[in-house]
C-alpha cells in the first residue's frame, strides 16, 4: 500500500498525488516558526484518473501530470491511501484505488449551523388579577383570667444533686441483684 494526498482543485477535479519527501521549514527568531511541506508526485489528471459511477477514484501510477508543481502544505490536502488492483496476468497499465484516510480524532461532518437552538422570541404572558378588598378590624381581649402556671405545685422539686444520687443508687442496687 502506498499513502499519498488529494487536492481539490478550483473545478470538481481533485489532484491525486504519491508523497516523495518531507520538509519541515525552520524561521529562526524570537517567535521560532516552523512549517512542513510535502514534495509531491502528481497523476495526470486527464488520462490518468478515472470515475467510477459507485464515487470510487482510480489512478494510473505511469501517467504523470506534466507541470512541475510538487510542493503542497499538509493543511491543504487530505490522506489518501492507494490499494492496487489484484490481477492474474501483468498488464501494461496497472490502476490503483484510492481510499481517503481519516485522521485519528476528526470526524467528518456536515456543515455547522449558525442558527440558535433557542427561539429569541418571548412569550408575553398576560395575567389576569382579581383584586379583593380585605376590611381588617383590632379586636381586644378584656377578659379575666389569670395565665395558668406551667409548673404544677403539687410535683416535687429535684436538684441536680439529688437526680445524680437517686441514680447512683438505683444503678449499684441493679448491678448486685444479679
Amino acid at each position: 500500500m502506498n499513502f499519498g494526498v488529494c487536492v481539490p482543485g478550483t473545478t470538481e477535479t481533485e489532484y491525486f498525488g504519491l508523497i516523495e519527501e518531507i520538509f519541515m521549514i525552520e524561521y529562526h527568531g524570537a517567535v521560532g516558526l516552523k512549517a512542513m511541506i510535502f514534495k509531491c508526485h502528481w497523476f495526470n489528471i486527464d488520462q490518468g484518473i478515472r470515475r467510477h459511477p459507485s464515487g470510487n477514484v482510480d489512478v494510473c501510477p505511469q501517467m504523470h501530470y506534466d507541470k512541475y508543481d510538487p510542493f503542497i502544505l499538509p493543511e491543504q490536502c487530505d490522506q489518501v491511501c492507494y490499494v492496487p488492483y489484484t490481477r492474474l496476468r501483468s498488464r501494461r497499465e496497472e490502476w490503483w484505488t484510492t481510499i481517503k484516510v481519516m485522521p485519528r480524532g476528526f470526524f467528518e461532518t456536515k456543515e455547522v449551523s449558525q442558527n440558535a437552538i433557542q427561539n429569541n422570541i418571548v412569550d408575553h404572558v398576560i395575567s389576569s388579577t382579581n383584586i379583593v378588598r380585605v376590611e381588617a378590624h383590632a379586636v381586644q381581649d378584656d377578659s379575666n383570667y389569670e395565665p395558668m402556671p406551667m409548673i404544677n405545685p403539687e410535683d416535687e422539686y429535684l436538684s441536680e444533686n439529688d437526680f445524680i444520687d437517686q441514680y447512683d443508687e438505683y444503678s449499684y442496687s441493679d448491678s448486685h441483684s444479679d
